[in-house]
């Protein structure tokens, strides 16, 4: 970057041209590249390498402002970079000051967003219960303390997210096995029907409550069986064992109808 930079002035030559350059930079820093710490260092890099005095890097951010107000998101990128590579050339630049449309109290707001949602993309890459390194956290501004409490709301909202896909497919397993129950006793005859009801007419009541199929749950593996109505003592008798884990039927508890 060095040569390159170093080459580029040497054709350009001295006095306003380099502030051209520069301006130029950082019109097409925040237009073209996501703002990052990567971004926010190599700017740094650019200003050193450049030998960009404040006063010189204030206009040239004045200036890529003007460029960029009509693109207040593009505008934001810049003073969120330029805050963090050039702090004293951003504040004589008046960055904050430069979105014509927005108050100084919500671009403040917008640039807290900003800064809180690149650091929970950055939690998605990090393990459990940590932050980034200290050079990360310095270079955006943050402290170990908001590192940690964003930790810790990118890990509540991951694990609501998996108790609310995990209740998802549990239901849409009950839901099948429903359906499977429906199928199996609509698939009698009428006349096995028939006979049921008489050979269930001797035998023990129903363990329901109520009229209608009942859910029974097993409260060792959470197994779920729907027998019809009427015919629980063929289909869920006093030696019924759950299949999935081969507990006895006092396991088996009764939801209600469904």
């Amino acid at each position: 970057m060095a040569a390159a930079i170093k080459d580029f002035r040497g054709q350009l030559g001295p006095g306003k041209y380099r502030a051209d350059m520069f301006q130029s930079f950082l019109v097409a820093l925040a237009s073209d590249v996501p703002a990052g710490v990567a971004a926010i260092t190599n700017t740094k890099t650019v200003v050193s390498l450049m030998r960009i005095p404040d006063a010189q890097a204030a206009q040239a951010l004045e200036g890529a402002a003007a460029e960029l107000q009509k693109q207040p998101s593009v505008l934001g990128k810049l003073t969120f970079m330029a805050e963090r590579a050039m702090p004293m050339a951003s504040s004589m630049a008046k960055l904050r000051t430069r979105f014509p449309n927005w108050s100084l109290d919500t671009v403040t707001a917008l640039q807290r967003a900003m800064l809180e949602n690149l650091y929970r993309d950055l939690c998605d890459e990090l393990p459990p219960d940590t932050i980034a390194d200290s050079n990360t956290l310095e270079v955006l501004g943050l402290s170990a303390a908001e590192a940690s409490r964003l930790m810790q709301e990118v890990q509540e909202k991951k694990a609501a997210a998996e108790a609310a896909a995990l209740a998802e497919q549990e239901e849409q397993e009950r839901a099948q096995q429903l359906q499977r129950a429906m199928e199996a006793a609509s698939a009698l005859s009428p006349s096995e029907s028939r006979d049921d009801d008489v050979e269930d007419g001797g035998g023990d009541a129903a363990p329901i409550g109520a009229a209608g199929t009942h859910e029974y749950e097993c409260t060792q593996c959470g197994y779920v069986l729907f027998p019809a109505a009427g015919r629980e003592s063929k289909f869920f008798g006093d030696a019924f064992k759950c299949p999935q884990c081969g507990a006895a039927k006092s396991s088996f508890v009764d939801n209600g109808p469904v």
